[in-house]
């Protein structure tokens, strides 16, 4: 009998390879993610920022959730070119691993694996949501003006929510949506993640032009692993 997770898995595995694969006759490498290969299919459990074992869920100010998969299930380890000046070039799958689901997407580390992202510059098959490294910049897809661009701005910042809870060594990321890179700091369109060690996201600050509106951690359950 075929269980859930297993369903998901190969779900996963048929849609993931050939839709994030481009085939260009050409022989490219991809960088942005470089795991050994996973003969073994290894279980990869998720960094510290990101807590992300199976069963653990985030619930938020605003009455949203993120929740995690019941199960590791196995996912392509996928990457994605990124040529600066028009954006995403393909994807490559470097491994296969047992990953767990964020979100409801397979997570390697901090790198988000998309089965829905074309093999094109209009999206990205790997989006990195956070760098532990501060003054990082990475890209989601987009040509020129059209890229998202994130930047790690701080890893050391202390949070103090309106619940009273305090988190310490803090990550922020500014993430600027649709916007090229020379405009990053003088966006009045971005949005602030604030990701706390052995919790994850915390807190999320959307800057639309004059409006401001934020989201907090109100409670959360982080799985035994």
């Amino acid at each position: 009998m075929t269980t859930p997770s297993g369903i998901l898995s190969t779900a996963l595995l048929l849609l993931l390879f050939p839709s994030c694969s481009k085939d260009t006759g050409e022989d490219v490498s991809c960088n942005e993610v470089t795991p050994a290969l996973f003969p073994a299919m290894a279980t990869v459990e998720p960094a510290p920022y990101l807590p992300a074992f199976p069963g653990s869920w985030w619930a938020y100010s605003d009455g949203s959730m993120i929740t995690t998969g019941p199960g590791y299930v196995a996912s392509p380890v996928l990457s994605t070119n990124w040529d600066p000046n028009h954006g995403v070039d393909r994807c490559c799958a470097s491994g296969v691993a047992r990953l767990p689901i964020y979100g409801g997407l397979p997570l390697y580390g901090y790198l988000r694996m998309r089965p829905d992202a074309p093999s094109t510059v209009d999206g990205s098959c790997c989006e990195r949501l956070l760098s532990t490294t501060e003054g990082d910049v990475y890209h989601w897809g987009g040509i020129h003006y059209g890229r998202t661009e994130l930047r790690t701005m701080r890893t050391d910042t202390t949070l103090v929510l309106a619940s009273g809870a305090t988190y310490t060594a803090c990550i922020m990321v500014k993430c600027v949506q649709g916007i090229a890179a020379n405009y990053f700091d003088i966006a009045t369109t971005y949005d602030l993640t604030f990701y706390a060690p052995g919790v994850g996201l915390v807190k999320e600050v959307k800057h639309v032009g004059a409006d401001t509106m934020v989201r907090e951690l109100t409670d959360h359950w982080i799985a035994e692993h």
